[in-house]
């Protein structure tokens, strides 16, 4: 067919048969894809999300690994920034546990040292990481 003519490495040149056995479909345009798309994923199935990893102090050492963990899980990494926070910042993003009996320990765990803030995209990124991550108390 034309594509092994025109185009020999192509998808379609590579698995099709013929005009009626492609091997291999895709959208023609952005409007089609919506609707096929549509047609076989049910709605809410197909959300590409963002989320934040915050890989800390104490497990700088094992970051690549852990970075390669997260990567094997389908992940992207969007952008990555090591940095060490103030006391300040620790407790106004970690303001949610204030008033937990554990609050100034998490905040020291957090200011005390270099740690790798990881922003990660894929499909139902949120879920995804919070099963890959485990409970949050490990003892």
């Amino acid at each position: 067919g034309k594509s092994k003519e025109c185009a020999p490495t192509t998808l379609r040149a590579c698995w099709g048969t013929d005009g009626t056995d492609n091997g291999v479909h895709c959208s023609s345009n952005m409007e089609a894809a919506e609707q096929e798309l549509k047609a076989l994923f049910p709605q809410g199935t197909l959300t590409l999300q963002r989320t934040l990893c915050i890989i800390k102090p104490h497990a700088m050492d094992k970051m690549l690994d852990i970075r390669m963990e997260i990567e094997r899980a389908g992940f992207t990494v969007l952008k990555e920034k090591h940095t060490v926070l103030s006391e300040e910042r620790a407790s106004d993003f970690y303001c949610d546990h204030k008033a937990q009996p554990y609050f100034k320990a998490l905040i020291q765990e957090a200011i005390a040292g270099t740690c790798a803030l990881l922003v990660l995209c894929r499909l139902e990124a949120v879920m995804v990481l919070d099963q890959l991550m485990g409970p949050a108390t490990v003892k």
